[in-house]
């Protein structure tokens, strides 16, 4: 049976640890947790220790340089037993990026609604910058320190949370780290207990709307969303997809679209407002078009795509082994084995100021990350002159040697499928 699994992220000192202590000190039955401490002293396993079920990840971050430690840890807590397991990553993580891991890993847990709390305070002068990433990822944000901070900066809380889009399902205010137990499940028709693609209509002033929502587990093929929505005669469309390259925003407007990525992880959700009812009608059998199919899916695995730069390009494992690269990836990674071609030599001639997204085969999705971060990353395909096993990440295994910090996701990615590469316009 799967274990529920609770993310408790947020900001340095948002209040992260209070709040796990209280539903440590609350919550029924046994809780395991996994704490990640970017330092190595260890002070969040000493507050945490009351636990007694406790997994430590210290001196690392585990949405991008430790990440095979952060699901074995998960995975051992899942399998002792416990009801529930609370993730508290350190204050300068990811946790969109702690979402993609764990769904694409084969532990059984069942992932809740994302906690994200912010410090009224710091969000006022300005501290951590990094909080509108971590809010736009939030299904649960919790405004903490209530108590003490002032009426002016819980009024300007109130007023950022609410330009959020599309928001979180609930935005609460506590003080003492006393996050209230109803605020964790999801609610009904949420996150992974939504089936089927969910739409509405509403009038507008003149206008016709319709929203759709798909569940998590539908993903969209990014070339034919693209091409279904600048196709839609409307006046505003606006969504949030996961794509076979990863969760986008997309909006459309003025004959313009807008492509970015976004932390939101929960579903994928569209709006379109056109002057006839005809463009909406047209438009949710556009959408349901654009999903990526089980053939799509099954294809993939034996070759590598190059997508984005032109037309798209593909490399079997013969035609890796013809670039430059290294005969013994070990001299720049130790402990590492395998035959390697240069990224560099596989991407060819990149624009300047272009990302890579990285798509692994069971759909696990990198952020972009710009190439000129990548160093001198090897893509491994060979051990000898057999494949690169599914045992040590094949058949193509991106890594980047020395740079876990600059790359980021893509430091290490295994099963890679596709190299989708973004250029800024």
């Amino acid at each position: 049976m799967a274990v529920p699994l609770h993310i408790v992220a947020g900001h340095l000192g948002a209040g992260k640890t209070t709040v796990v202590r209280h539903l440590l000190r609350t919550l029924p039955g046994r809780t395991g947790v996994v704490v990640n401490d970017f330092g190595d002293a260890g002070v969040d396993e000493a507050l945490l220790g009351e636990a007694g079920v406790l997994r430590e990840i210290a001196g690392s971050c585990v949405c991008c340089t430790a990440p095979e430690g952060f699901v074995a840890a998960v995975g051992q807590l899942a399998a002792s037993g416990v009801d529930r397991i609370v993730v508290e990553p350190t204050g300068l993580a990811h946790p969109a990026d702690l979402v993609d891991t764990l769904r694409r890993s084969a532990t059984a847990i069942e992932l809740q609604p994302l906690v994200v709390l912010v410090d009224p305070h710091a969000i006022a002068v300005g501290m951590f910058p990094e909080s509108a990433e971590q809010a736009a990822a939030a299904d649960v944000l919790v405004a903490t320190h209530a108590d003490v901070c002032s009426a002016e900066e819980l009024r300007a809380f109130r007023t950022w949370a609410s330009a959020l889009w599309p928001g979180p399902h609930q935005v609460i205010e506590i003080a003492g780290g006393a996050i209230p137990a109803a605020t964790l499940p999801w609610p009904e028709g949420r996150g992974p207990r939504a089936h089927g693609a969910h739409d509405h209509d509403h009038p507008p002033h003149g206008f016709v709307a319709r929203s759709w929502r798909w569940p998590p587990d539908r993903v969209f093929h990014r070339g034919r969303l693209l091409d279904a929505i600048a196709g839609m005669p409307a006046d505003r469309a606006k969504g949030l997809f996961r794509t076979d390259e990863g969760f986008v925003l997309l909006q459309k407007a003025s004959g313009r679209m807008v492509e970015e990525p976004t932390g939101w992880r929960s579903d994928s959700r569209a709006d379109v407002i056109a002057r006839e009812p005809a463009v909406l009608e047209a438009a949710g059998p556009r959408f349901e078009r654009a999903f990526s199919t089980d053939v799509e899916r099954a294809a993939r695995g034996q070759l590598l795509e190059v997508a984005g730069a032109g037309a798209s390009r593909t490399f079997d494992r013969a035609m890796l082994a013809t670039l430059p690269g290294l005969p013994d990836v070990s001299v720049v990674a130790p402990g590492r084995v395998g035959r390697a071609a240069w990224l560099s030599a596989i991407l060819g001639d990149v624009p300047s100021g272009a990302s890579l997204v990285v798509v692994a085969s069971d759909g696990y999705v990198t952020e972009p990350v710009p190439v000129s971060a990548l160093g001198e990353a090897v893509v491994l395909h060979s051990v000898g002159d057999d494949p690169l096993p599914a045992s040590q990440g094949g058949p193509f295994r991106l890594l980047v040697p020395g740079g876990a910090t600059a790359a980021g996701p893509c430091a290490n990615v295994k099963g890679v499928v596709r190299l989708a590469l973004r250029t800024t316009t």
